[in-house]
């Protein structure tokens, strides 16, 4: 019996070089991810904890909040060339869209102890915030970089696909 390519062990990637298997490109790069922060609820409320090292995926050193946005505002539209961030919706809810150049995905956030975790050159923009919407950031560099923008599109996609061409092994 012969097996499709794909249960060989060979999956198409489409973000792949023609034949290149879809480990390749997919160990390269993280993908952005639901984080769950621990929460403890008693009659008095709930109490959620981001500690580090431990919850989060890196040690964050800056933190900011987006508040006062109006529903039909556009945050984010960049990527980071070295940042990490953590993204929260502390009241209210957002959409966050994410694209890794080969797809988009939408995470819709509505609950303080879900964060979403965007790995280094991850294009993302916010949008559809909810009345009240907070919207809070945990970043792993200590200060805003104007020069770890990516704000060209085009520009983050040709830095995607040079950095997941294969690389020789040493």
């Amino acid at each position: 019996m012969v097996l499709p390519e794909a249960r060989r062990g060979w999956y198409q990637n489409p973000c792949a070089e023609a034949g290149e298997p879809w480990y390749t490109s997919a160990l390269k790069m993280s993908e952005p991810r639901l984080i769950t922060l621990p929460s403890f609820c008693d009659q008095r409320g709930t109490l959620a904890v981001a500690e580090w090292p431990g919850t989060l995926p890196f040690t964050p050193k800056r933190f900011y909040y987006l508040y006062n946005l109006l529903p039909d505002a556009l945050r984010g539209v960049h990527a980071h060339w070295k940042e990490e961030e953590v993204i929260l919706a502390l009241s209210g809810s957002f959409t966050v869209t994410v694209d890794d150049g080969c797809k988009r995905t939408e995470h819709r956030l509505d609950r303080p102890e879900i964060g979403l975790h965007i790995p280094s050159l991850i294009w993302h923009e916010l949008h559809g915030f909810s009345t009240g919407a907070v919207c809070a950031v945990f970043a792993s560099e200590e200060r805003c970089d104007q020069e770890d923008y990516c704000r060209d599109y085009q520009q983050f996609l040709q830095a995607r696909k040079a950095r997941s061409k294969p690389r020789a092994l040493p």
